[in-house]
């Protein structure tokens, strides 16, 4: 039985080799699988808000824009996974120490210890399959993923707000708070381009289907329009006092453009083509982040109140859901709308048509992500402002990915392209950056 003992003995010894190589390298892995906490159906509530129409004359202001290089710089990121193949590592030092049992085992057993010997093998192959599906608390990552960061430096203290990705020019457009500009990168030259908000302080910003820049003026009350192609500005004064203006969206459904009102409490439409602005009175709270889906119905996040709201335009109708806590909000292709909690850490989805919130708990605890935005296969993507990553949610599969940007950081507004680069703010580095 010396030889059994020795065998178990080697047995414990590699199930502890393993689990404590686990919790150094992988026992919080930053590729992790997480079953989505579904919440009961949440009833919503509805409400008819008449829609205020103004006819509002446009003021036209042609600049002269200001170009300059920003030469980027580029490292690789990793998802923080160890150089080594972290399950080869693991699969070798079993097999070492399963080949090492079977050598004491041929050698020295008696024939009584043949079948506890083959129970000890049986158990070494079962390790051996599972260690690529062992719970979190032990997990060891997968696969090694690596993306290179490219940063842009835009200038001192600027004060970068949003971004977005114009597919028409494959260019990126963002607003710069405290220097009054609307800026455009063009990251096959490296040129950034800067023209100076008319009336000061530009904050959320979209593109439409033919490369026109929208952004609002949240200082001043205006929404505006920059053709690039002719430099020319044109802005629509809110009807609303002091609004304190905020996102934007353009809707292709009917080629308008929303935005919220903060102060003011609603959710606006400029008709560019018949210069009307339409507005609706929220009952509640303001709203704080908007998105639109592929039939025009407007998302918006109720800041007091902690609710999603939806605006169907054709209706009036505003239906609102209660939700445990939100920051930005995207919708994806399919209707299903996605918003960051901040505060509980956590990527939330609500499938409107069925009335499901679906919860993802993020793996860096005290991460408070902040922006997100879908692609186009569906993959849900978002910055982590106090953990200086970047996060992707592959909801068919319960998969978070993080990355560590490396900037030193807080990535904040992003956005994607159609090739799934990723572009995001970072307001503390003053810079633009892709992952890609």
């Amino acid at each position: 039985m010396n030889t059994v003992r020795s065998a178990i003995l080697l047995t414990l010894a590699g199930l502890l080799l393993v689990g404590a190589y686990a919790s150094v390298v992988g026992a919080i892995p930053l590729v992790v699988a997480y079953a989505g906490n579904v919440q009961d159906q949440i009833n919503p509530n509805q409400t008819v808000v008449q829609g205020n129409a103004t006819m509002v004359p446009p003021v036209t202001t042609t600049l002269a824009p200001i170009s300059h290089s920003a030469e980027p710089s580029s490292a690789p990121v990793s998802n923080g996974a160890p150089a080594v193949d972290a399950p080869l590592l693991a699969v070798l030092a079993v097999l070492v120490i399963a080949l090492s049992a079977i050598m004491i085992l041929r050698r020295n057993a008696r024939k009584a210890d043949l079948p506890i010997g083959r129970c000890l093998m049986m158990l070494f192959l079962v390790a051996l399959l599972s260690v690529g599906s062992m719970p979190s608390a032990f997990a060891i990552p997968s696969t090694q993923l690596t993306v290179t960061r490219t940063q842009w430096d835009v200038g001192p203290w600027v004060g970068l707000i949003d971004i977005v990705f114009d597919s028409s020019s494959d260019t990126v457009y963002f607003t710069e708070r405290f220097e009054d500009n609307v800026a455009r990168l063009v990251p096959s030259t490296n040129v950034i381009t800067e023209w100076a908000a008319p009336s000061y302080s530009p904050y959320g910003i979209t593109v439409d289907s033919s490369g026109n820049v929208y952004f609002t003026e949240r200082t001043n009350g205006k929404v505006a329009r920059l053709d690039p192609s002719t430099n020319v500005i044109t802005e629509w004064t809110i009807p609303a006092a002091n609004p304190e203006l905020g996102g934007i969206v353009f809707d292709s459904s009917s080629d308008t453009v929303y935005f919220i009102e903060e102060i003011a409490y609603k959710i606006g439409r400029l008709d560019p083509s018949t210069n009307v602005i339409t507005e609706w009175t929220l009952t509640t709270s303001p709203a704080y982040a908007i998105a639109v889906d592929s039939s025009g119905n407007v998302y918006f996040f109720i800041g007091y109140a902690g609710k999603v709201g939806r605006l169907d335009p054709s209706t009036n109708v505003i239906t609102e859901w209660t939700i445990p806590a939100a920051g930005d909000i995207a919708v994806d292709s399919s209707g299903n709308v996605y918003f960051t909690e901040r505060s509980a850490g956590k990527v939330g989805r609500l499938v409107p048509s069925t009335n499901v919130i679906t919860e993802w708990t993020i793996p860096t605890s005290s991460s408070h992500p902040s922006g997100i935005a879908v692609d186009s296969s569906g993959n849900v993507y978002f910055t982590e402002s106090d953990a200086e990553k970047v996060g992707r949610l592959v909801p068919s599969t319960n998969v978070i990915t993080e990355w560590t940007i490396g900037t030193g950081g807080i990535p904040d507004a992003i956005t994607i392209d159609p090739s799934g680069n990723v572009y995001f703010t970072d307001p503390d580095m003053q810079s633009i950056c892709r992952l890609s």
